[in-house]
This record gives C-alpha cells, sequence and structure tokens, in this order.
C-alpha cells in the first residue's frame, strides 16, 4: 500500500457508486446501472458494488490502482455494516481499454475468480464496441 499511496497520494477519495470521471455514459445508462447496482445490493445487502470509469496514467497497473482506490474510497452512503472490505469495484481503464474487479476482503468470500472472469469475459465484447452500459 506505500507505493500505492506514493504513486496515488494518501488522502480519501469520494466515490459514487457509479463514478463517470469521463462522462462517456448518457443519463439514462447512468439510471440503468445504477438499477442494476441497486438490484446487486438488494440481493447481497452486505456489500457494496460500484463501477468506475475513468483514464488512468499511461502504465498505471490496474489490480493495484483498484487496491488502492478501494482502501481510500470513501463511498457516498453512510452504513457502518458495509464498510470498504465488503466492495465489489468494477474498474475500467478507457485509456488502455482495460477492466478488472478489485474485492474488498469480506467479498472475495462471494465471488469466485471463476465468476469474475466470466463477467468480464461477458462484458469485453461490450466494452470493444464502446458499448460502456452493457459491458458493465
Amino acid at each position: 500500500m506505500g507505493a500505492a499511496d506514493e504513486r496515488f497520494g494518501k488522502d480519501d477519495v469520494h466515490l459514487q457508486r457509479l463514478t463517470d470521471t469521463c462522462g462517456v455514459l448518457r443519463a439514462r445508462q447512468k439510471r440503468s446501472l445504477l438499477t442494476c447496482l441497486d438490484d446487486l445490493e438488494r440481493r447481497f445487502p452486505q456489500l457494496i458494488f460500484s463501477v468506475f470509469f475513468g483514464t488512468l496514467p499511461e502504465r498505471t497497473n490496474l489490480r493495484e490502482f483498484g487496491f488502492w482506490l478501494l482502501n481510500h474510497a470513501a463511498f457516498d452512503h453512510d452504513d457502518p455494516l458495509r464498510p470498504n472490505e465488503n466492495g465489489v469495484l468494477l474498474l475500467v481503464d478507457l485509456t488502455s481499454g482495460t477492466m478488472g474487479f478489485t474485492l474488498g476482503y469480506v467479498a472475495e468470500r462471494f465471488v469466485s475468480d471463476r465468476e469474475m472472469y466470466a463477467a468480464l469475459t461477458a462484458g469485453q465484447r461490450f466494452f470493444l464496441r464502446s458499448d460502456h452500459e452493457a459491458g458493465a
């Protein structure tokens, strides 16, 4: 974490459940994705689901950044029963065209590597066509 803090900073980052720093989603698409996140949180109320669309600096390791972001996230909810350790974060780096999941320590018990791979594989074709809503 020390190396990531040096690279990305030590401050908390305000993070909404859907963060679109590049504005690639239209309002309707945002509403649709938020509805999906709501559905997931109803099914798994102990977890926090979030999606981050952004442009990361060149040669940024997506896994390192995801780990740092999840640990520094100040989510827009005030629920002490769902700390960041309960997070499931989908990162989409629009610079490199890569995406990946970062799981908090609690969430790791609920989501397998096979499930994450299947979800990323299913979304890949949509991201390649810049259909970000369907890909997420």
